[in-house]
């Protein structure tokens, strides 16, 4: 997902939608709206190889909404994941 020196995020978000398509049931809704954050961090985490990072910028108190940074070299992502 490194093109050229540069992370291309969106080759990773597209990625990670055909992922989530493929593991998805339907019997497994309730966990995968609740939890699905932790299903895209461990994607996330499975790419990194030390010269990036990530961490949580913020979350609110309900646990609806969360931003996420990802730096690679002096590119810096914020990712907002919801759950509508």
């Amino acid at each position: 997902m490194v093109k050229d020196g540069r992370f291309d995020m969106e080759l990773c978000l597209c990625r990670f939608a055909h992922h989530y398509r493929q593991i998805f049931n339907k019997k497994d809704a309730p966990f995968l709206e609740r939890h699905g954050r932790l299903v895209f961090l461990s994607f996330l985490t499975s790419l990194i190889n030390g010269e990036w990072f990530y961490y949580i910028e913020s979350e609110t108190t309900d646990a609806l909404r969360m931003d996420l940074v990802v730096s690679y070299g002096t590119e810096e992502f914020i990712i907002e994941l919801n759950i509508w």
